[in-house]
């Protein structure tokens, strides 16, 4: 905030920048305070606002980030082979945090399966018919949507020298989103240091 101190106001309900706190019920006060700060002579308002958004995403944490395990399985590229592997380990109770599909070669493509409980995945992979490589790690964002939310944590790693090799995310439509961000396994306790997780 280039030391000019900075106010906290209360929550204002017509305030478009605590919206996200409006969504967050169970958000406590502290959480739901909105740093306020002007810019300085020769700084873009929108400078001036990305850098309050980066520089105190902690401070307001509308999300939160943890860190996960995650599986790479192998199949083959056929018309409904998500579907299979899908209904199969839900048949077996297996809940998946995240999930993701890409082509790996002409008649095969590579799943990445995030699950809630990696031992559980584990024990039962066999029962799908699944052969795992894992467990990998990575970070999964969740909160609330608004602009330049993820500018923070990549800004965190990015200072630690944490090379984001791979990133994914999508909006659920109703002002949350889910966001999972894969980094080099010899910089994972870096990654983790660096968000103080």
């Amino acid at each position: 905030m280039r030391g000019q101190a900075a106010k906290a106001r209360s929550v204002d309900p017509d305030d478009e920048q605590t919206a996200p706190c409006r969504r967050r019920r169970a958000t406590s006060e502290a959480q739901c305070s909105v740093v306020v700060t002007r810019p300085q002579a020769g700084e873009n308002a929108a400078d001036h606002a990305f850098t309050r958004r980066a520089s105190s995403y902690r401070e307001r944490m509308a999300f939160t980030i943890r860190p996960v395990e995650y599986f790479y399985t192998t199949v083959r590229d056929e018309l409904g082979a998500g579907y299979r592997v899908l209904s199969e380990l839900a048949a077996l109770g297996i809940n998946l945090l995240a999930f993701t599909a890409v082509p790996s070669g002409p008649s095969v493509a590579q799943f990445a399966l995030f699950p809630n409980d990696p031992r559980k995945l584990l024990a039962a992979a066999g029962g799908a018919g699944l052969t795992l490589d894992g467990p990998y790690h990575a970070l999964l964002v969740q909160g609330d949507d608004e602009l330049g939310a993820l500018a923070g944590v990549h800004r965190r790693l990015v200072d630690a020298g944490v090379d984001i090799f791979a990133s994914s995310g999508v909006t659920d439509g109703r002002g949350a989103f889910g966001y999972v961000v894969y980094v080099r396994e010899d910089q994972f306790e870096r990654a983790v240091g660096a968000l103080e997780l």
